[in-house]
């Protein structure tokens, strides 16, 4: 009976170290609008009406799709060092940091700092969008 006892004891103190959860990032600085929301790329960017969008999961996923570019899926985390700045990494390499220097319900900006490349920088102002939205069609 002791025996029982110690090994139910010990499996329920032990269990939750052996449970297989996604690690969730810390979210503390960073707003809760980020989330739950489809964000336009509003700002110009390389392409005219591209209609770039992202999509912040809670998990650490993003969504970056464009209307002239297939999808990507990419993940994003906190940085350790700064906060309010997101890492996001591409084909398992850090691709650029954003950092949010603004964010309400309907808009969010980041200036943008790409790691790869010419390591530009770039404000990019984004819109949620809360309604349908197409693609344009593209000049021919």
């Amino acid at each position: 009976m002791f025996l029982r006892t110690l090994l139910t004891l010990l499996l329920a103190t032990c269990a939750p170290a052996f449970a297989q959860t996604p690690a969730q990032p810390n979210l503390d600085p960073l707003p809760n609008s980020l989330f739950d929301k489809v964000w336009r790329i509003e700002s110009p960017t390389p392409y005219p009406n591209s209609s770039s969008i992202y999509i912040f999961l809670r998990n650490g996923t993003l969504l970056e799709t464009s209307c002239v570019e297939t999808y990507r899926v990419a993940t994003w985390k906190p940085s350790p060092e700064t906060p309010g700045r997101l890492i996001i990494t591409e084909d398992g390499r850090p691709a650029f940091n954003a950092a949010v220097t603004s964010a309400t319900a309907r808009t969010l900006r980041l200036h943008q700092v790409l790691l790869l490349g010419d390591k530009a920088a770039h404000d990019l102002t984004l819109t949620a969008i809360d309604k349908e939205f197409v693609c344009p069609d593209m000049p021919k």
